[in-house]
C-alpha cells in the first residue's frame, strides 16, 4: 500500500512520541529543577532584606527564567509567587532572566550537552525515517527495510479483494434476453 504524505507524517510524529517524549520530559524535569536550585542560590542575599519591607513594595511572580547560554533560557512555574525580579508594572511587567551561577553551572552545561545529544539522536532517527518512506513509499518495502524496532509503525496491508476469474465476470453480465425480450413484445402487444 503507498503512503499519503499526511500518513507518513503521522507515522514520523508517532515514532518522535514514543521514542523521546519521555526522555525530554525526564530533561525538562531536570532543567527545571535546576533553575529552582539557581534561583534559591540567587535569592539568598535578598531574603532578609525582603522580609522587612511591605510585601507589595516587593516583586513577586510564579515564573523563573534562567539563561544558561547565549541563545538559551529555561523556565520554571512556582505553584505560589516567589521574590523575583520585574521590568515594567501591572500588566506589562515580565520576569527578568537571572544568570546562571557558578554552584550549578557545571550541571547546566551537562545538562545542556544532553539535551543536544537527544535532539541530534532525535533528528538523525526522523531524518532516516522521512527520507526512506520518500524513496520506499510502500509498506511492503518498509517492511523489508526498516529494523524490528520500527515496524509496529507501518500500517497494516489492507485485504485485497479476491479477483474474478473471466467465465465469472461474463455469468455476471450475461442479460436476461428472453425475459427482456418477452417483456418489449408483451409491451408493444398492450399499446
Amino acid at each position: 500500500m503507498r503512503l499519503s504524505q499526511n500518513k507518513q507524517f503521522n507515522i514520523a510524529e508517532a515514532i518522535k512520541k514514543d521514542m523521546y517524549a519521555k526522555a525530554f520530559k525526564e530533561l525538562d524535569k531536570k532543567q527545571e529543577n535546576l533553575v529552582y536550585d539557581n534561583y534559591l542560590i540567587w535569592v539568598q542575599p535578598y531574603i532578609a532584606i525582603a522580609e522587612q519591607l511591605p510585601t507589595d513594595m516587593v516583586c513577586r511572580d510564579k515564573q523563573l527564567k534562567l539563561r544558561v547560554d547565549e541563545h538559551v533560557t529555561w523556565q520554571y512555574y512556582h505553584t505560589s509567587d516567589l521574590l523575583n525580579i520585574t521590568k515594567g508594572t501591572g500588566w506589562n511587567s515580565s520576569v527578568q532572566t537571572m544568570s546562571l551561577e557558578k554552584e550549578v553551572e557545571s550541571e547546566a552545561i551537562e545538562l545542556l550537552n544532553q539535551e543536544k545529544a537527544l535532539r541530534k539522536e532525535q533528528n538523525e532517527l526522523i531524518d532516516y525515517v522521512n527520507e526512506s518512506m520518500d524513496k520506499l513509499g510502500t509498506t511492503v518495502r518498509l517492511r523489508k527495510t526498516w529494523p524490528q524496532a520500527l515496524q509496529k509503525y507501518i500500517p497494516a496491508e489492507p485485504v485485497r479483494a479476491k479477483r474474478k476469474s473471466k467465465e465469472e465476470q461474463e455469468e455476471l453480465f450475461d442479460a436476461p434476453t428472453d425475459a427482456i425480450k418477452l417483456r418489449m413484445t408483451q409491451n408493444l402487444l398492450e399499446n
